[in-house]
């Protein structure tokens, strides 16, 4: 193959290796999600929803988490033997009951019942999600689905009964 025959291939690899690149470039310009519009879209849509997340809202909040907090107290005075113990657990269902409270306004008890199900589905879709950061075989979604799909089916029969309670529309099942 002669000097100019050479360069003639190497410029139709590199075209050829570069053409998905070009192209999803030019997708994106031409795109109703190039980077301009997602910002101002973003900005317009954070100015409306600022106000819906003002730090007032909080205050109504202050009785879930006063409550919450002393259970949490009474739970680590427990434990104060001086002996090392696990926070993070303490905390976790702590955190739990405050956030389903308030965001459901029902609260679930996780840290007088730690061992219910929707703790249980919690902490078990917890270990799932760091299995499959250490496991290659989880990558596949097939095989993590099947794994998950008994928790989040307990998550969602609690959100279901949740929603039918307060005739909230349910958007996904």
């Amino acid at each position: 193959m002669n000097p100019i025959q050479e360069f003639q291939e190497d410029s139709r690899r590199q075209k050829a290796m570069l053409t998905p690149l070009t192209e999803a470039i030019n997708n994106l310009n031409k795109s109703k999600y190039f980077f301009i519009t997602i910002r101002s879209k973003w900005q317009s849509r954070r100015k409306m929803l600022t106000p819906t997340f003002h730090f007032k809202i909080l205050e109504d909040f202050m009785e879930v988490f006063n409550q919450q907090s002393n259970k949490l107290v009474k739970n680590l005075q427990r434990n104060v033997d001086g002996k090392p113990f696990d926070i993070f657990r303490y905390v976790t269902l702590c955190t739990l009951d405050i956030i389903l409270e308030t965001a459901m306004g029902r609260s679930i008890n996780a840290q007088d019942n730690e061992n219910s199900d929707y703790v249980t589905a919690i902490y078990e879709i917890g270990r799932l999600f760091m299995e499959r950061q250490t496991r290659p075989w989880l990558q596949i979604g097939l095989i993590y689905n099947l794994l998950g799909k008994k928790c989040m089916k307990r998550l969602n029969r609690y959100s279901g009964r949740v929603t039918e309670k307060l005739h909230l529309p349910i958007f996904v099942k």
